[in-house]
Order: C-alpha cells, then structure tokens, then sequence
C-alpha cells in the first residue's frame, strides 16, 4: 500500500532579535513519529541516537543564547561609555579636529620658513634647530 506524502511550507526566517522556536518543542513534535514503540532494536537505537542528539542540540542552543545575551550586554555597555554614540556625529567632530590641525600646521610651516629667510638659513636646519621632524 503506497504511503500518502504531505508537505509542510518551510517555516519562516528567524527574527535576528529573538531566540527563536523553542528547539525543544519543535522536537517533541518531531519524536513521536520516531519513538513509537517497537519490538525493531535496530529503530529503538535509533530512537537513543535521536534523543541523544536532541539532547546535545538542546544543551549547544542554550549555550547559544547565553553567549548571545552576554555579547548584546557587552554591546550595551560600550554604547553607554560612548561620548556621542550617533557615528555622523563622530565622525563631522573628527573631520572639524582634522581641519583644525591643518590650519595650525599650516601656520605654524609658514612661521618656520619666515624663520629660515630670516637668518638665511633651509627650513630643514631651522626644523632641525627647533626639534622637528620634516615629516611633522
């Protein structure tokens, strides 16, 4: 006698902010089909190899969600120790430091070679003469 065959929609994605189904409960709805009792050792192995494996997936799933929990609190923290957590905020108030520096690099190069043509001297040795680097 041909066995009849029903198939079930795939379940939709997990939301990435929930734990999601309980794998326990999706598996008691899996074992009953499996764990039927039967006089065939062969299926009662597989039935311990199953239950075995299920409690092994439990255990992995619970350390899953505890990991998570402690990374989302980790998170948490350092988002709370942030000056100013908005990152385009951050970032304008870095270009505005940049900006700055270069203004005062600038005047402070210009104050070298007025310097250097002074005394007729390179800007290199008056660089020297003051402790800095060309690269500076």
């Amino acid at each position: 006698m041909p066995r009849s065959t029903t198939t079930t929609p795939p379940p939709p994605p997990p939301d990435p902010n929930s734990t999601g189904p309980d794998p326990v409960q999706l598996t008691e709805e899996i074992l009953p089909a499996v764990t039927t009792t039967t006089d065939n050792p062969a299926a009662t192995l597989a039935t311990k190899a199953l239950n075995g494996k299920k409690l092994s997936l439990e255990a992995r799933n619970a350390s899953l969600r505890v990991q998570i929990k402690e990374a989302r609190a980790k998170r948490d923290e350092v988002k709370s120790q942030l000056r100013n957590p908005d990152p385009a905020t951050t970032v304008k108030r870095h270009i505005k430091f940049l900006h700055d520096y270069n203004e005062i690099r600038d005047i402070g190069t210009g104050l070298m070679g007025m310097i250097a043509d002074s005394r007729g001297l390179r800007v290199k040795d008056v660089y020297t003469e003051f402790g800095v680097d060309v690269k500076d």
